[in-house]
């Protein structure tokens, strides 16, 4: 029978280092000007109601993480190349498809899929190397 166990402390971790990465990916120093100007949306925008719209950003992250973990468990991943591998497999096949088809169908440009999927891109190798290393 297949064991669903998550390593709590390790998914917490997973999630703020990913939460931190998320923040510099989408700050004016790298793609958050670009990103802004994509959705069409002002620094202001995004700082109305800041609190309510981090914390929904800490438990997706969260729950990617923990659902991640059990993907890396039931694999029986122990190594941070085996948790990167669990985290391309995943994100290709959950997110990356799920970008593409909103660019075909919500008519957003190719650079907001590119910004987008890359954070994705990242995120999921960060909190696979991290899962991967703590198991």
């Amino acid at each position: 029978m297949l064991a669903l166990t998550i390593d709590w402390a390790a998914v917490l971790v997973a999630a703020a280092v990913a939460m931190v990465v998320g923040a510099l990916w989408y700050s004016p120093m790298l793609f958050g000007k670009s990103w802004m100007n994509e959705v069409g949306k002002k620094k202001r925008d995004i700082m109305n109601r800041a609190i309510m719209k981090l914390s929904a950003s800490f438990v997706t992250v969260f729950i990617t993480a923990a659902v991640l973990d059990i993907f890396i468990n039931a694999l029986g991943v122990t190594t941070i190349v085996g948790g990167v591998i669990v985290g391309l497999i995943a994100w290709f096949g959950f997110r990356e498809t799920r970008h593409w088809l909103a660019m075909v169908f919500e008519t957003s440009t190719m650079r907001h899929f590119l910004i987008n999927s890359g954070h994705d891109f990242v995120e999921f190798l960060i909190i696979g190397a991290i899962l991967g290393l703590l198991r």
